[in-house]
C-alpha cells in the first residue's frame, strides 16, 4: 500500500483537465467555471439616482426649482431638465437629459409643484453610467462560483455558463471490523461511519462520489 504523502504526489503529478459543459446559471452554484467571463454590458447600463430626490443642473443656482415630471426606478425620462427646472426621481432611476445631479429629498422643501433647497448639497448623488463595470471587463477568473457570483452573472444577463464537470471521486473503507448502516453487527464490529462521511464531503466539495463499500482486512497475494 503507497502511503499517503506518496499517493498525493502521484495525484498531484496527473495534469488532467474535466471536460467542460454549458450548464444554465441555476444550476453553477459551487461549479468550477473553466474561463475567464467579461461584461457584457455596462453597469449600471445608464447614469442612475443614488438616492430619492430632485434631478437638476449642477451649474443651475435658482432660488426655486419646477417640477417637471416624476421619474420611478424602471421608468425613463420624458423630459429634459433645463434652468429654473427639475425631476422628482427615485433612488436607481435613470437621469433625465440635462441634469447631473441630485438633492436629497430631506434637503429640500416642495410647495405647489415647486421645489427649494432647503440645505446645501455637497455631492453629486448619482452613479454614472459604466461606473462600475466597463463592457469587455472580466468580472470572474476561472474558478469555484459562490452565491455572491450567481447576482453578478445574472446582472449581467447571462444565463449560462461553461463549467467543468465535477471530478469522480472513489470512496473506499476498509477494516473487516465494519458494517455498513442497515446490516447487522457481529460481536466485536461496528458500524462504517466514515465511508458515508467522506461521500459528503466529497459532495460538499463539489465534486462526484462513488462508495465502492467496505474491502476487509485481508492481504492481497
Amino acid at each position: 500500500m503507497l502511503d499517503y504523502h506518496r499517493a498525493l504526489e502521484i495525484m498531484l503529478s496527473v495534469d488532467a483537465q474535466a471536460n467542460v459543459e454549458r450548464r444554465p446559471l441555476g444550476e453553477c452554484l459551487g461549479r468550477v467555471v473553466a474561463e475567464a467571463v467579461t461584461a457584457r454590458i455596462a453597469l449600471p447600463p445608464f447614469s442612475k439616482a443614488a438616492m430619492d430626490g430632485f434631478a437638476v443642473s449642477r451649474d443651475d443656482g435658482s432660488d426655486g426649482f419646477e417640477i417637471i415630471e416624476e421619474i420611478p426606478a424602471g421608468g425613463a425620462p420624458k423630459k429634459t431638465v433645463s434652468r429654473g427646472t427639475c425631476s422628482r426621481i427615485m433612488t436607481g432611476a435613470m437621469m433625465p437629459a440635462g441634469a447631473d445631479r441630485v438633492i436629497r429629498v430631506e434637503f429640500t422643501a416642495e410647495t405647489d409643484g415647486r421645489m427649494r433647497i432647503e440645505t446645501p448639497e455637497t455631492g453629486d448623488n448619482v452613479i454614472g453610467a459604466g461606473e462600475n463595470v466597463a463592457p469587455g471587463e472580466i468580472i470572474f477568473e476561472p474558478g469555484i462560483v459562490r452565491p455572491q457570483n450567481i447576482g453578478i452573472f445574472a446582472e449581467q444577463g447571462i444565463d449560462t455558463l461553461p463549467v467543468r464537470e465535477p471530478p469522480l471521486v472513489a470512496v473506499i473503507a476498509t477494516g473487516s471490523e465494519l458494517k455498513d448502516p442497515g446490516d447487522k453487527l457481529a460481536p466485536g464490529q461496528i458500524y462504517n461511519s466514515n465511508g458515508l462521511q467522506l461521500c459528503a464531503q466529497v459532495s460538499a466539495m463539489g465534486a462526484r462520489p462513488k462508495y465502492y463499500g467496505i474491502v476487509e482486512d485481508k492481504p492481497v497475494r
